[in-house]
């Protein structure tokens, strides 16, 4: 928030900023595609990609759909996938822009959490549409009338057993075999962010809620 971006090798940190050719200095997101580069969304400024050597910066007038990047996901096919706080998501592929709003059947502009699951659809979270998911023709949204926690999703994640996690402002959703089940922020359960270890536990965090482990 205002102190760019730092990274560690190891050994020694080293900083970069605008200075240095960073798109920002407020940035919420962070991904490696699958070619080694390191991509930075940042607050109304867009994305910033790194090389190991210099920063190249996409916005708009480029193609992104929305300049105010908060998430970043990277697909098995290499294309990079962009999450706007007001716009709705972009896919770059190296050379093409391509975004998807509400016009095209994403339930809901604000996009946080995207992921590729093991059969290639794409899941979007949506900060008050729910989640929708597209296997590249067709759209489909679920919301809390078909079971999912909450409508506030920040985080879309699957497990190594292929589940489904939602994580969202009211707690987190399991979804499998089209069945929902959820841990609610009353049962004392946070789960806006979600990771999995080396031991398949799974790892839950939400502001101002500590961290909650799930074995």
């Amino acid at each position: 928030r205002g102190g760019g971006v730092s990274r560690f090798d190891g050994e020694s940190w080293k900083t970069y900023t605008k200075k240095d050719g960073l798109v920002n200095d407020i940035i919420y997101a962070i991904a490696t595609d699958t070619m080694g580069n390191v991509w930075f969304g940042s607050l109304n400024g867009g994305v910033s990609r790194f090389d190991g050597e210099r920063f190249t910066t996409f916005t708009g007038d480029d193609g992104l759909v929305n300049n105010d990047v908060w998430w970043i996901s990277c697909d098995r096919e290499g294309n990079v996938w962009f999450g706007s706080r007001t716009g709705g998501a972009s896919r770059y592929n190296g050379k093409e822009w391509t975004s998807y709003t509400t016009a095209h059947g994403l339930v809901n502009r604000a996009v946080m959490g995207i992921l590729q699951d093991r059969n290639g659809t794409m899941w979007f979270g949506t900060l008050g549409g729910g989640v929708s998911l597209y296997d590249g023709e067709n759209w489909i949204t679920l919301t809390t009338e078909d079971g999912l926690v909450n409508n506030l999703v920040w985080t879309a994640y699957q497990d190594r057993e292929g589940n489904l996690w939602f994580g969202t402002d009211n707690g987190a959703s399991q979804y499998a075999d089209r069945e929902w089940r959820n841990y609610y922020l009353d049962q004392g359960f946070s789960g806006r962010n979600i990771s999995e270890d080396g031991a398949g536990n799974l790892w839950f965090t939400a502001r101002n809620r500590g961290i909650d482990r799930y074995d």
